[in-house]
């Protein structure tokens, strides 16, 4: 290969990592929420419209506002307001419990908690609701970039990491996803995180890691049940750790 081509000789120093990184983090930023207002709040995306509905009723439900008696009107059993430790874990009597989990719970409760929190101080309505779940998305592809870059530079140093967070920062696909409210930004997110603690354990067991990784794969399993093939690895390691262990 060509002297010039070959990246792995180029050398970076702590300054120009940081500046080209904030760059790459920055643009993508930009890329993911140019255009986040893309259907003029007409909820094209039936699994986005069913997302903000179904937060907006849990909050109403909560808070007894107007309009909690027909979102009620399904599931008769719910009871409104702030329940008790009893009614919560209640599936029939809950209001946190949507019934609805075709793409994993955690997206609706993160919303939900972050529209209590808004509504403290504005009013949200349906389409500023959208704009935001849509901007968490965006934000969690972003930390995803974090995340890469930092796998990256502990693997192969500072020019792949940067290179392979560029790959995701200028993504087509993660772009796309990031203008709409799902899980695969969250997704990522989480098994990124995973795999970043899977790595600190390879060398060692700590606890600390393995409560983290414990964490991360929690928060993937609730933001998507395909998930699931993460505990592949994660027997490995332990596994690993094991046999060294006994022999």
């Amino acid at each position: 290969m060509l002297s010039f081509l070959n990246i792995s000789n180029v050398r970076t120093t702590r300054k120009s990592t940081a500046v080209l990184l904030l760059f790459i983090i920055g643009v993508g930023l930009f890329l993911r929420i140019n255009g986040i207002n893309w259907d003029n709040g007409n909820f094209f995306h039936p699994d986005e419209r069913s997302i903000f509905m179904r937060v907006e009723c849990m909050y109403r439900i909560l808070g007894e506002l107007p309009g909690y008696l027909s979102c009620m009107r399904e599931f008769p059993s719910q009871e409104s307001g702030l329940p008790s430790l009893g009614i919560l874990l209640d599936a029939e009597k809950s209001p946190l419990n949507p019934h609805w989990f075709p793409l994993g719970g955690f997206i609706l409760y993160l919303l939900l908690a972050v529209k209590m929190g808004i509504s403290l101080f504005f009013a949200i309505d349906l389409v500023s609701l959208s704009m935001i779940g849509r901007f968490l998305a965006a934000t969690a592809d972003i930390a995803s970039l974090v995340l890469v870059f930092i796998l990256g530079k502990r693997l192969y140093g500072k020019t792949w990491g940067l290179v392979a967070a560029a790959i995701v920062g200028f993504s087509v696909i993660n772009i796309q996803i990031s203008h709409f409210y799902r899980p695969e930004p969250f997704l990522n997110l989480f098994l990124l995180g995973a795999f970043w603690q899977m790595f600190q354990l390879v060398n060692k067991l700590r606890y600390r890691n393995s409560a983290l990784l414990g964490g991360f794969i929690g928060l993937a399993l609730a933001t998507k049940i395909t998930s699931l093939p993460i505990f592949l690895p994660v027997c490995a390691i332990y596994a690993y750790h094991l046999i060294n262990l006994l022999y």
